[in-house]
Order: C-alpha cells, then structure tokens, then sequence
C-alpha cells in the first residue's frame, strides 16, 4: 500500500494564502493550521504546533488504515440554469448595500443596456464577477453622457 503524504500548513487570515509550518518556530494562538493529503484541505480545531503535528500524525495513520475523506455533495441550486435578468437582479440587490446610489444607478442602466443587447440568456451557473468587468469596460459611456 502506497504512503499518502500529509503536510501541515498555516492559513494567512488578510490573503488566504497558506505557507508550510515550521516546527521550531511559535505561532501565535489564533494562527489557523490546515493539513493537506492529495486533494483535500482539512481546517484543524488547535492553537499550538504540538497538537497540529499530533493531528498531522493521526490524519496519517487513518490514511495508511484505509480511511478516505467522504466528498461533500454540491448542491443542485449551482447547476440549474439562471436567466440573465434574474442573473442582473441579484447582482444589483447584493450590490446596492454596498456601492453609493449614483454608481448603482449607473450599474443599472450599464446592466439593463448589456440586456437589450443580447437578448434573454440563460447560464448554466449564476455569474459572479462579469457584470463589474463589464461595467468597468463601458465606463467611459456612463461618464460622458
């Protein structure tokens, strides 16, 4: 039976990024350990290197046993197809907390004018990002007129 490789790494909290542990240095309480074995990242519940080294070995050893980490099932709402309003009207509402009201508007009249162009669509998965990149690209329409 092949060896699987366990690595413990520690998340940062501002990027997200993950750097390898070193075992001499001392981290501080709230630092977030993460092991990783093939594919599959595993947040620890611990505060100190000792016991993430302990829950490092143990991860191990269940490995070499047989034990393998059980897939979480992805929920349906992400592979059913959304229209491009219905797409544009929750951008907008998640939106229109956070952007002052002329910047709204101006993403609204962008977002309706990109709709009338290319007619009703629907998406195999909600978009995410595309409306700022477009509205970014035709920003120079929205301040000259």
């Amino acid at each position: 039976m092949r060896k699987i490789k366990v690595t413990l790494y520690e998340r940062e909290s501002e990027t997200r990024r993950y750097k390898r542990i070193n075992p001499q240095k001392d981290y501080p309480p709230t630092t977030i350990f993460v092991l990783r074995y093939r594919s599959t990242w595993e947040t620890l519940k611990v505060t100190n290197v000792d016991d993430a080294g302990v829950a490092r070995l143990q991860r191990e050893l269940d490995l070499f046993r047989g034990w393998r980490p059980t897939a979480r099932p992805k929920s349906e709402s992400k592979n059913r197809p959304v229209m491009l309003d219905a797409a544009m009207d929750s951008y907008l509402a998640e939106i229109q907390v956070s952007k002052k009201p002329k910047t709204y508007g101006a993403y609204r009249v962008s977002l309706r004018e990109a709709a009338t162009s290319h007619g009703p669509r629907s998406f195999s998965a909600p978009p995410t990002r595309w409306p700022a990149r477009f509205i970014r690209g035709c920003s120079h329409y929205v301040n000259n007129s």
